[in-house]
């Protein structure tokens, strides 16, 4: 076998090799979202089971409307959850919308994280809107 015919044959296993024995990411399930627009009195909450999404929207003191939905994407959810829950650290800024997200591993370790949505965090909060299929 020539070098090069070796090199991609040994790089491709090492490849296949630490995808198989690296990190994974937990599947969280279930997961609540809530959405807190305060420039519009708005609260958006969406609560994933799976694949299924329950959304609630309310704004101010009227009745919730409540949708259902899937996720587009399950794998991408999972691993946009799991960036939100692990953000860069943030010093906030002033009067900003918030995002908080809840889950649970498969081992029942809660997670909690709250987002706001300006600075290098706003990036997650639209990450998140994409996962679940939402527009901004």
């Amino acid at each position: 076998m020539r070098l090069k015919s070796w090199l991609i044959v040994a790089t491709t296993a090492a490849a296949l090799t630490s995808g198989l024995t690296g990190c994974s990411i937990p599947d969280y399930d279930p997961v609540t979202i809530v959405y807190e627009d305060y420039q519009e009195s708005e609260t958006i909450t969406w609560v994933v089971v799976g694949t299924e999404i329950q959304r609630s929207d309310q704004i101010d003191d009227e009745d919730a409307e409540e949708t259902g939905t899937e996720v587009p994407d399950r794998a991408a959810f999972v691993n946009s959850v799991h960036e939100e829950l692990h953000p860069p650290k943030w010093d906030g800024c002033t009067d900003a919308n918030e995002m908080t997200i809840e889950t649970h591993d498969p081992d029942g370790k809660p997670y909690v994280s709250k987002l706001e949505d300006c600075g290098v965090q706003q990036k997650y909060v639209d990450d998140m809107f994409w996962a679940l299929g939402e527009e901004r």
